[in-house]
C-alpha cells in the first residue's frame, strides 16, 4: 500500500491511497469466502461454494464491491496513522481506478 497527503485550505486534507494488486486480491478472496455463506448451491453446504463456481455464477463484480466495501476502512486507517492526520468527521471516499 502507497499512500500521500495533500495539504488543503481550511484544515483539510486529502488522502492518497495505492493498493496493489495481490494486495488487495487477498481482500477479493475473503469477500468471496463472505458471499460463499450467503449464496445456496445446490450440492453444497453453505459457505463451502469454491471461488471458480461463485465466479462462474455471480462474476467478480459482486465480490470486488463487498471487498472494496470491506477493506477501505482498514487502508485509510493505515493511511491516516502512517501520515499521522486527525479525523474529525467522517471521510468522503472516491475510488479514482481499478480493474
Amino acid at each position: 500500500m502507497k499512500s500521500s497527503v495533500e495539504t488543503l485550505e481550511g484544515n483539510k486534507v486529502k488522502v492518497y491511497v495505492e493498493i496493489d494488486e495481490t494486495e488487495f486480491e487477498t481482500d477479493i478472496e475473503s469477500a468471496f469466502r463472505t458471499i460463499a455463506r450467503e449464496v445456496k448451491l445446490p450440492g453444497f453446504r453453505n459457505g463451502k461454494a469454491p471461488r471458480k463456481l461463485l465466479e462462474a455464477r455471480i462474476g467478480l463484480g459482486p465480490a470486488r464491491e463487498q471487498a472494496l466495501r470491506d477493506s477501505i476502512p482498514s487502508y485509510l486507517t493505515k493511511a491516516v496513522q502512517e501520515h499521522d492526520v486527525d479525523l474529525i468527521s467522517t471521510p468522503s471516499i472516491e475510488i479514482n481506478s481499478g480493474e
